[in-house]
């Protein structure tokens, strides 16, 4: 399915205000401010602070102006609606601020804004433990259930069938002085690794 590009709306029913924002693929970028509002991390407080308020079933999503998904035409489609009426947006020129430069001023407003945030909504991540992702990604042994059933699955989908000395020779033979890539030569160690934990 293409992606349609355009001006949308976010409306708070309720109140009848208006967030306006512009994407090349607009359905993806409706889903992503729902997620954010659903997280409560948007980054425009103002339409968070009414989510919360209202909630997700006070609002719609509109679809205001179809246009060419080139960065200037999504620009101006955003800024004509912006110039009727922008309830919830927090800059009046529209569309993407990268690149923009911030004055010190500016950076200094925004330190203080947020260490008041933190202050007065606490620090999300105070007397939270980092998480120990080698830990979370440690092999840990199978139980002694869990490995029969491993076993038994291998046996369906290689057959169960055991090699004959001689067959493994072949195999071997066949190997034997053959460079392995450094990728191979990972995949044995790590499979070395899982087999001496299974016993």
């Amino acid at each position: 399915m293409e992606a349609m590009s355009g001006a949308y709306l976010i409306v708070c029913n309720p109140n009848g205000k208006w967030y306006v924002g512009s994407s090349v693929n607009v359905k993806k970028r409706w889903s992503e401010h729902r997620y954010d509002l659903n997280k409560n991390q948007h980054p425009n407080r103002h339409l968070q602070n009414a989510w919360n308020k209202y909630g997700a079933s006070a609002f719609s999503f509109l679809l205001a102006k179809r246009c060419p998904p080139e960065r200037s035409a999504l620009q101006e489609c955003e800024q004509t609606i912006m110039d009727m009426k922008s309830d919830f947006n927090i800059q009046d020129v529209a569309y993407n601020p990268a690149g923009r430069v911030v004055s010190a001023a500016t950076r200094d407003k925004l330190s203080v804004s947020t260490k008041l945030r933190i202050a007065r909504e606490g620090n999300p991540m105070k007397g939270k433990k980092r998480p120990d992702l080698a830990a979370r990604n440690r092999i840990s042994k199978p139980s002694p259930e869990r490995s029969a059933a491993i076993a038994s699955q291998n046996k369906k989908v290689f057959g169960g069938k055991p090699l004959s000395a001689e067959h493994k020779a072949k195999i071997a033979a066949a190997l034997k002085g053959k460079p392995k890539s450094k990728e191979h030569r990972s995949a044995l160690a790590k499979a070395a690794r899982r087999r001496r934990l299974l016993t």
